[in-house]
């Protein structure tokens, strides 16, 4: 499979992303925390929540790259992620798929780079 390089908006805050040929990225918007605890959504190192903390994501944060498939640890759903530069686990209860950041992402990664398969 041929891996390229992609230069992404800074919509999604991306610099440099590896994308293939049949690859389709998807993007989300931070949803939910609980405010009264001061909880945000974590972005952290491994798929679980004793892991280091790499960044914390205020609700309405656009832009989260799934880098993966979702995967199901310790009986929650983690997504591998890419945000602003740092990449890391997120639960994904905290996120919600954005239909129209993922299609100017998709569209711009094409173009960049000539694919058509992966429209």
């Amino acid at each position: 499979m041929k891996t390229i390089t992609i230069t992404a908006s800074v919509i999604l805050s991306l610099s440099s992303f590896q994308l293939s040929n049949a690859d389709i990225l998807k993007t989300y918007t931070v949803i939910k925390y609980n405010k009264n605890s001061g909880s945000k959504a974590i972005i952290y190192n491994d798929p679980t929540i004793h892991s280091r903390i790499i960044s914390a994501l205020p609700e309405g944060s656009k832009g989260v790259v799934a880098i993966a498939k979702p995967r199901k640890y310790s009986k929650k759903l983690w997504l591998n992620v890419f945000w602003k530069g740092k990449t890391g686990w997120m639960l994904s209860k905290y996120l919600k798929y954005d239909k129209n950041t993922s299609r100017k992402a998709n569209k711009q990664a094409c173009q960049a780079n000539n694919l058509t398969a992966c429209l």
